[in-house]
């Protein structure tokens, strides 16, 4: 939410200076005091030796290990992809000046923390395969609307011909591509959630496919 601020009063490049610098204090922060993790170390006393490579490598022949990578692709990948080019269409497609378009795709990026917590909840709940089927159903609905372009149909009637506007105004695009953030923010947990469940032991090599 920061960064439009930021860009408008000071420039972009104080935008990169400011978060660099927010970026270093982290990594120092988290050398100084992160620690081990509990069962590495319980490892390293037993002498137990770590899953070979290909031992961790070995759920990737599944293709549902492949599936749930397509589904993150879109949730996450998806999500990100449209918060870096929302400013850009915003500013070329309706006008808007870049720090109110900058401003909009921050208030969009939101719901990649926020929501993601209500998806694990829901999944826990409900069930992490139906938040996905919510969460693909109401994408394509969204994603179908947002794809239609600007379009005039002129239909020849009886008394002469009729025509025909349709366009999406700003505010609901703006609404729609809420809505989609929401439910991508949702899917992202949902995914996430099915990881744990079919591969317990390969949580990490499933996981960063």
């Amino acid at each position: 939410l920061l960064a439009p601020l930021v860009m408008v009063a000071s420039g972009w490049m104080m935008v990169a200076k400011l978060w660099a610098v927010g970026l270093a204090v982290t990594a120092i922060l988290f050398y100084l005091f992160s620690k081990e993790d509990p069962s590495l170390e319980d490892r390293r006393r037993s002498g137990v030796k770590p899953m070979s490579f290909a031992e961790q490598m070995a759920p990737l022949k599944n293709l549902q290990v492949w599936r749930f990578s397509l589904y993150y692709f879109f949730v996450f990948g998806g999500f990100v992809a449209l918060a870096l080019w929302l400013p850009h269409y915003l500013v070329g497609a309706y006008g808007m000046d870049v720090g109110t378009a900058g401003m909009l795709a921050a208030c969009y990026s939101i719901p990649a923390s926020l929501f993601r917590v209500v998806g694990g909840w829901l999944s826990d709940r409900i069930g992490a395969r139906r938040v996905m089927y919510w969460t693909l159903g109401v994408s394509v609905i969204c994603t179908f609307i947002l794809a239609y372009p600007d379009t005039r149909y002129i239909v020849k009637g009886i008394h002469g011909e009729i025509s025909f506007h349709l366009a999406i105004s700003v505010t609901l695009f703006t609404v729609l591509v809420f809505v989609l953030g929401f439910f991508m923010s949702l899917g992202k947990a949902a995914v996430y959630k099915h990881i744990p469940v079919y591969y317990p032991q390969h949580v990490g090599s499933v996981g960063g496919v």
